[in-house]
Formats: structure tokens, C-alpha cells, sequence
């Protein structure tokens, strides 16, 4: 029954969300570049790279497909995250970091072979992070130097930085990846390691268990 409706949910989104508000045509590929956002959630999206998959598959521009994601983007089903950087430049030219408003239908949807609990814990905190931050701001981010942060604040001049890591035992590159975008940005007020169950402060970094960040998640925001 779950899967059933939550197929129903993706049927709507499709013909409903988009082709008939929108107008659009190719449903089908509607169709493919959902099931390609929902399965990449938390990886990189770039529409020249995407171009260069599907172009020998549908007649198409680059174009076409900047359309398509920014019709999906208005439905809110997704965000598309930009690099941290100070340039508007260096933001528009990186790749996207895809977050998705619903595990459950990336579940059904995604061409997986795992429960991907790691995917689905960062993708809800991603989530959550978005929907905190008021659209017209447009302040959630990535980042990432020769690690990554998973997520990144900023608010007037005040910065969060997040990395999620619901593995055991915890890897040492979220902690570097931290360490990291702190040698590179000044104003950083918090850095927050959200895990599976581990809770600690070491140095800046406070390890937060997710259950416990999800109840309290707006006060740990600049």
C-alpha cells in the first residue's frame, strides 16, 4: 500500500506538477531526469553532464533541461544546492548538490542496490536545513576543497558548517573536511558533526546525534 501511494505521488508530480502546469511534453523525459535526481540525492548535478548522457537518446538542447530542473525546483520537491564560495561566478560554474524533499519517494523511485542509510540521513538533514532557510535568501550550500562540507549556512555575516555521517565507526575525513573549510572562512560560528549516536565536543566541533539535532535543529542555524 505504501508503495502504491507513493507511486501515485510520483505520477502527480509528474503529469500534474509539471506537464500540466507547465505545459511540457516530453514526459518522458520528465520521467527519466526525475528518477535521475531522486537516485543521485546528495551527489552533483550538472546540466552539461547531463546533456552528454541523454543527448543520443531524446532531440534536445541544454536549454531544454536547464527548463525541466527549474520547473522541478519550483515544485520544491527538490533543491539544488550551489557551492560556497564568495563568487557568483565560481557558484554558477560547479556542480548542484542534490536534495530531495522526500526519502520516501526516493525509496520507490531511485535505482539503487542498498538502504543507503548514509544517503538518507544526509539527505534529511539537507531537508531540514532548506526548509528552515526562507527562500528569498537562497543561503545553503555545499562545500568542497580537496574534502567536503556537506552542507554550509550563512546568514548576514555568520556562518554554519555541517557534515553528516551516520556510519560506524565515524570516518576521519568528515572531521579533516571540517578542519578544512575552517582554515579557508573566518566568521564560521558553528561546526556540527551529526551522527548516529555519538555526542561530544572536540575542539570547535560539536558531535551531535541526529535524533537530538532533529528536535533542536533551528537553534544550532547563525
Amino acid at each position: 500500500m505504501k508503495k502504491k501511494i507513493l507511486t501515485e505521488y510520483f505520477n502527480l508530480l509528474i503529469y500534474k506538477d509539471l506537464s500540466e502546469r507547465f505545459s511540457l511534453k516530453n514526459t518522458q523525459l520528465l520521467r527519466e531526469l526525475l528518477k535521475y535526481l531522486f537516485t543521485n540525492v546528495c551527489s552533483f548535478f550538472s546540466i552539461h553532464s547531463y546533456y552528454k548522457t541523454v543527448k543520443q537518446i531524446y532531440s534536445l538542447s541544454r536549454q531544454t533541461i536547464s527548463d525541466y530542473i527549474n520547473f522541478i525546483q519550483e515544485t520544491e520537491y527538490f533543491s539544488l544546492l550551489p557551492h560556497f564560495s564568495y563568487s557568483l561566478k565560481v557558484q554558477k560554474i560547479n556542480p548542484k548538490k542534490i536534495i530531495s524533499l522526500d526519502n520516501g519517494l526516493r525509496n520507490i523511485i531511485s535505482f539503487r542496490f542498498s538502504k543507503d542509510e548514509g544517503k538518507l540521513a544526509e539527505n534529511l538533514v539537507g531537508n531540514v536545513l532548506s526548509s528552515e532557510v526562507p527562500l528569498e535568501e537562497k543561503n545553503i550550500f555545499y562545500w568542497k576543497g580537496k574534502r567536503e562540507v556537506d552542507f554550509v549556512i550563512k546568514q548576514n555575516s555568520k556562518i554554519a558548517a555541517f557534515n553528516v555521517c551516520f556510519g560506524q565507526p565515524l570516518q576521519e575525513r568528515e572531521i579533516s573536511s571540517l578542519l578544512e573549510f575552517q582554515k579557508s572562512f573566518r566568521n564560521v560560528r558553528d561546526f556540527i558533526l551529526i551522527t548516529k549516536d555519538l555526542e561530544k565536543k572536540e575542539g570547535k566541533i560539536k558531535f551531535i546525534p541526529l535524533w537530538k539535532w532533529l528536535l533542536h535543529s533551528s537553534s544550532f542555524n547563525p
